[in-house]
């Protein structure tokens, strides 16, 4: 059975951990105003939280360059 629609970013924001700001953080930002800033552990990709237009939750992020071997936190 095929997952959900939105299950696996899901999973995934619920692993990451709120952190303080980064140089990361504030290429991420490109002069938005984050909401909450996070880090995800698996990775240490760095990500923000901002709120969209629609009051939504915008979510930024760069891909990561290598992910760990294994299960990948799934």
């Amino acid at each position: 059975m095929p997952a959900r629609p939105g299950a696996i970013s899901e999973r995934w924001v619920r692993r990451l951990t709120m952190c303080d700001p980064t140089a990361a953080h504030v290429v991420l930002a490109q002069g938005e105003k984050a909401e909450a800033l996070f880090i995800d552990p698996l990775t240490g990709m760095p990500v923000m939280r901002t709120v969209g237009h629609d009051s939504k939750p915008v979510w930024r992020f760069h891909a990561p360059l290598s992910l760990p071997a294994g299960d990948a936190g799934g």
